[in-house]
C-alpha cells in the first residue's frame, strides 16, 4: 500500500537520506559476510564462521530491511547516491593520515616515555607509512578522479 509522498525540508531530506544510505551500506557489508567474505590483511583478518542457517537468516533479514528502505525512499522521495570508488579511496586515505601521524613518538608520549631507539625507529616508520599513504592517495591523482566524476570537477588552486 503506497502512502502519499512525505514533504520534508532540504535539511530533513539530507539527514534522512544520509542515515539511510549508511544503513544500506552496512547491509551491503553484512550481505558480503552472508556470502562468505573473509578479508585478510597483515593486521586485520575476518573470521567468518556464520553457519548456513545464520547466512540464510541474515540474507532474509537484509531482504526485509531493504524492502523497508525502498518503501521509505519512495515515500520520502530519496534517490540512490552513487559512491565513486576512486573518491572513496581518496577521501578515506586522506582522512586516515591524521591517525597515522598520531603514531609519532611525540604523540605516543602521552602513554609514557619511549626509549630513544624505539622513538627513532617509530619516527622513521611512521614517516614511511604516511608517505606511502600519501602515494596511495596520489595514485588516484586529480586527473583520474576528475575523469571519473566529470560533473564535479573543481578548479586547481581556486582557478
Amino acid at each position: 500500500m503506497s502512502h502519499p509522498q512525505v514533504r520534508l525540508s532540504a535539511n530533513h531530506h539530507r539527514a534522512i537520506g544520509t542515515t539511510l544510505a549508511i544503513l544500506d551500506e552496512m547491509l551491503s557489508h553484512f550481505e558480503q559476510w552472508a556470502h562468505g567474505r573473509e578479508l585478510r590483511g597483515v593486521l586485520y583478518r575476518e573470521s567468518n564462521r556464520l553457519t548456513q542457517a545464520q547466512r540464510k537468516s541474515l540474507l532474509n533479514c537484509i531482504l526485509v530491511l531493504r524492502q523497508d528502505l525502498r518503501t521509505l525512499a519512495k515515500d520520502v522521495g530519496l534517490e540512490a547516491k552513487v559512491q565513486d570508488v576512486a573518491s572513496a579511496i581518496w577521501s578515506q586515505s586522506s582522512g586516515f593520515w591524521d591517525a597515522i601521524v598520531e603514531l609519532e613518538p611525540k604523540y605516543l608520549r602521552r602513554y609514557g616515555e619511549l626509549p630513544e631507539e624505539s622513538a627513532t625507529y617509530l619516527k622513521q616508520k611512521v614517516a614511511e607509512l604516511a608517505a606511502h599513504l600519501q602515494e596511495l592517495t596520489g595514485c588516484l591523482g586529480r586527473g583520474e578522479r576528475a575523469k571519473a566524476r566529470p560533473s564535479q570537477r573543481r578548479p586547481v588552486n581556486g582557478r
